[in-house]
């Protein structure tokens, strides 16, 4: 949602450089300010400021990227962690690089829209290899039979009837 606002304010035009934004960390002009010079309040300033916008996304970027490198090192070193969830977290931790890669190339070359475009598509990415690896990490829930049970009868009862409901499709 964050690449939206860029995209939306055109932010990515504003400043072409990495990671410094107009020779600042923070950019002088990340407080904005509206055409009768007053200072913007703290949520559109956040929201409909060009330099804030890119410098949250920045943020965003760069925390993305440490935290899923933390969790693709803890992820790798569970032993007990099945083929599936260990590949996404693989594919997540590679596609993450790459993404922030690709969008600090896009910055770079003043955002052809090959580039920004590949970037929106890499985030769409993204967001399915996540869902994916949160799918395959879920617990498992009882289903609607078990659980209707287990609130009329108790825990003995829902155990009884769909062991029963097993054994009775075997035979």
């Amino acid at each position: 949602l964050s690449g939206a606002f860029v995209a939306g304010l055109d932010a990515g035009h504003a400043y072409n450089t990495f990671p410094l934004m107009g020779g600042k960390l923070i950019p002088d002009e990340y407080w904005g300010r509206d055409a009768a010079g007053n200072e913007l309040s703290l949520w559109r300033n956040a929201f409909e400021n060009t330099a804030s916008v890119q410098f949250h996304h920045r943020c965003l970027a760069l925390t993305t990227l440490l935290g899923s490198m933390a969790l693709w090192k803890y992820g790798t070193a569970l032993s007990s962690l099945p083929r599936a969830p260990r590949l996404l977290l693989h594919a997540l931790a590679l596609g993450t690089g790459c993404q922030v890669a690709l969008g600090v190339t896009t910055l770079l070359t003043h955002v052809p829209v090959s580039l920004g475009s590949a970037h929106q598509a890499g985030a769409l990415s993204l967001f399915t290899i996540s869902l994916a690896l949160i799918h395959c990490l879920r617990s498992p829930t009882r289903s609607a039979a078990q659980a209707t049970l287990y609130r009329l009868a108790g825990p003995a009862a829902a155990v009884g009837v769909v062991g029963a409901g097993s054994l009775a499709a075997f035979s």
